[in-house]
């Protein structure tokens, strides 16, 4: 797990306009960096990153470009300016929100992943059903 606890190290680890941190990271600041964020599961108390690329976000309110994450769990609130695409999203406050300003929020599919050749496809639920229809047959 990585962990800031400053704006000056998030900033010292930033390359080509992209914070990628390839394990959990937990932010003990408010973050405010004009970046990409690229990590497992982010745990922090503000987010305001130019894009989020996350498996899970569990935060105080985030304020992104653009987001994209399995589960986000915020306090007060969400906004996505451009894309909003996300599995499942919700808010602790009972009048929390979340919004994505230019385009309907994307709501992700249960994926499977399988192997052909070599390589890893990310199919649907429902395709990935048909698929072993007909491979059965």
């Amino acid at each position: 797990m990585k962990i800031y606890k400053t704006q000056k190290e998030v900033e010292k680890d930033i390359v080509d306009g992209v914070l990628e941190i390839n394990e959990d990271v937990t932010f003990e600041c408010n973050i405010d960096i004009d970046a990409s964020i690229k990590a497992w599961c982010i745990k922090a108390w503000g987010i305001n990153a130019w894009g989020i690329n996350a498996r899970d976000i569990n935060a105080r309110d985030i304020k992104a470009w653009g987001i994209n994450a399995w589960d986000i769990e915020y306090y007060a609130f969400c906004i996505a300016y451009e894309t909003l695409k996300v599995k499942t999203i919700k808010g602790r406050r009972l009048n929390s929100f979340h919004k994505c300003l230019d385009n309907e929020i994307e709501y992700k599919k249960d994926t499977k992943t399988i192997s052909i050749d070599g390589k890893d496809i990310e199919i649907s639920e429902e395709s990935f059903e048909e698929f072993k229809k007909q491979f059965n047959k």
